[in-house]
């Protein structure tokens, strides 16, 4: 009876050092797995603000003609709705232009007319690029990432 109760407990002692052993061997994994979730999460979310940042900067270009043509005020207005990735240390950089064509799709110079239609259809483009950096090193996947969002909109 004593015997079998000491073998009982050194069976639990033994499952106990086995669970641990096994917890040791998966938990650089798991951490692995979490911290690229992490990282996925934080690209995702960078991804999200370069969109939004482009967006704003063209939605100030397209209010009118005349903003059409303000090009460092659509940047800017770009890089300071990103302001929450800027303080990462890295520069969100804007670039905006305009461009203008006929119904039909030819491309034209904004200050030509078009045939039968008369004034060309003008488009404010704002391209938003921001160079992310991961958190961990993977094997096989760059550190660096270069992000790039672009938004365009006819003015009305």
């Amino acid at each position: 009876m004593i015997s079998q109760r000491k073998n009982r407990r050194l069976g639990a002692l033994g499952q106990r050092g086995q669970a641990l052993a096994e917890l040791a061997i998966c938990l650089p994994f798991l951490l692995v797995l979490l911290i690229g979730t992490v990282d996925f999460c934080r690209i995702f979310y960078t991804s999200m603000m370069l969109t939004q940042a482009a967006r704003t900067g063209v939605q100030y270009g397209a209010q009118s003609k005349s903003k059409a043509t303000e090009y460092s005020n659509m940047e800017n207005a770009a890089i300071e709705a990103a302001t929450d990735l800027s303080h990462l240390g890295q520069a969100v950089t804007a670039d905006a232009t305009s461009s203008c064509e006929c119904a039909d799709g030819t491309a034209i110079d904004c200050d030509d007319t078009c045939i039968g239609e008369g004034n060309p259809r003008v488009f404010v483009t704002v391209t938003v690029g921001y160079t992310f950096h991961m958190r961990f090193p993977y094997p096989g996947i760059p550190n660096n990432v270069a992000l790039t969002r672009t938004a365009t909109l006819m003015v009305p």
